[in-house]
């Protein structure tokens, strides 16, 4: 199960950063390396009872990128956020902060009790105040610390980044 959360969030990544790169079209099709067969489910017999009992938790993984409105309308809705413990929220740093998109997703959607896990992509301005940002608006929620920031020039090699993070947090 971590593995397959583990290249779910490896995809996204690759997503926003492309998303964040330069306005010139460019091919945006996944590496085969991400899609390797080492992001397969974990056999069963090697997983611990705190892997087991986290596979029972209904995970959503929102991610936005860069628009062009103040506070954009949001395209789609999540049907029913009471369906899921974890929110893993994804987004580049833009403005030194989080995208519009967020804090709109943020407004339209209740996450208290919730836990939050941030992971951001950015160019030389790291996690700015993105974390301070959306945290302020989420004062009901379990914000987790330990907030995945990717430079956008290391995405390319970040798998390796990504599951180590997700180890480390429990996933």
């Amino acid at each position: 199960m971590r593995r397959w959360i583990a290249g779910l969030l490896a995809l996204s990544m690759l997503c926003f950063v492309t998303a964040c790169g330069s306005q010139e079209t460019s091919d945006t099709s996944m590496p085969e390396t991400y899609l390797s067969e080492d992001i397969t489910e974990t056999e069963a017999d090697d997983r611990t009872d705190e892997q087991q009992v986290s596979e029972h938790n209904k995970i959503l993984i929102a991610y936005f990128t860069w628009a062009e409105n103040a506070r954009p309308k949001l395209a789609e809705k999540v049907s029913d956020l009471s369906e899921y413990d974890v929110v893993f929220l994804g987004y580049p740093n833009w403005c030194y902060s989080a995208p519009m998109a967020v804090f709109s997703f943020l407004e339209e959607n209740d996450l208290s009790g919730k836990k939050v896990v941030l992971f951001c992509s950015h160019g030389t301005g790291g996690l700015a105040s993105s974390v301070k940002d959306i945290s302020a608006m989420l004062p009901d929620s379990q914000v987790e610390s330990n907030v995945l920031g990717v430079y956008r020039d290391d995405l390319p090699q970040s798998q390796k980044t990504i599951q180590s993070w997700l180890e480390k947090i429990g996933y």
